[in-house]
This record gives structure tokens, sequence and C-alpha cells, in this order.
């Protein structure tokens, strides 16, 4: 299934070279592979190796088929962008006019159905107190270890 995800990929990309001449060249040499421990990111350039990888466990399934061609449009169009015009142009206004020129939606995050166990954890939460009131409440990992560290978080309803 990998290998077939990263033909269907380099597919497209010949695809793209075909229809956009004058991209060709910041799109020679680029590989495709398939990176089997992204779960939740769909692809990732490296403009500078001209390189993009691909989530196989996002792709595996049918329902996420479909973005495949969109998700390689939005990481060809951050390797045509930053080969053109300089590094950090990340999900700039060149990079989104580009990527919906060669067809993609324009969107900087996808929206694939993933199953449960691949979603995102959320962020630890560890309780203190207040020193205003006195009263218990969750915060993350920052501003827990700055409590432990002395700073006094207060809240704006007792205005304390």
């Amino acid at each position: 299934m990998s290998t077939n995800i990263a033909q269907q990929a380099r597919a497209i990309l010949r695809q793209v070279e075909a229809e956009y001449p004058e991209y060709r060249e910041h799109l020679a040499g680029v590989t495709v592979a398939v990176n089997p421990r992204f779960s939740v990111t769909a692809g990732r350039a490296w403009w500078r190796r001209r390189h993009i990888e691909l989530s196989g466990k996002i792709f595996r399934f049918r329902d996420n088929i479909d973005g495949l061609r969109n998700t390689v449009l939005h990481e060809a169009a951050h390797i045509i962008v930053n080969n053109k015009y300089g590094k950090n142009q990340h999900h700039n206004a060149r990079w989104r006019n580009l990527f919906k020129r060669l067809g993609g939606d324009g969107k900087r995050c996808h929206d694939f159905h993933l199953p449960e166990e691949r979603k995102r954890k959320p962020k630890s939460k560890f309780e203190i107190t207040l020193s205003c009131c006195g009263e218990r409440t969750l915060v993350g990992a920052v501003r827990h270890r700055r409590w432990l560290a002395g700073t006094e978080y207060r809240h704006n309803k007792c205005k304390g």
C-alpha cells in the first residue's frame, strides 16, 4: 500500500510538471516517501532536499485517499515557493495562491478521518491552588511548572 501511495504521489507531481512547465525546474528531482510514523500529519516537505513524506497511517484509509492529491499539491507548493522566493515562506499568501493555482484547496490543515487512537491527545492538566481565593483549577504543564517555581495565579472572578 505504501509504495502505491508513493507512486500515486509521483504521478501527481508529473502531472503538475506537465501542466505548469514554469515549475518544472523547482520540482526536478523531488523524491517521495511514505512515513509510517506520521499519524496526524498528512505530509511534510523538505524544500532544500526536494523531498516529500506522506503519512502511511492516514492514507491507508479509503476515506482519505481522495485527499492524497491535495496533500501532494500542498507539499509541492512548499517546495516551489521556497525554492523560488527563499526560505521561510510557510503558509503565506504566495504559498496559498500557488497551492490554489495548482488545484489545491488553499487550506493549511487537513480534515481527514482519523481513528480515535490516532487523534492528538489533550495536553496534560495539572491541578493548582489559586493564591487569591484558594480555589483549585486545572492548568497546562508550563503554568504548572511556573506555579511550582513560585508564580501566583489569580482569576477574574474574585478580583483578588
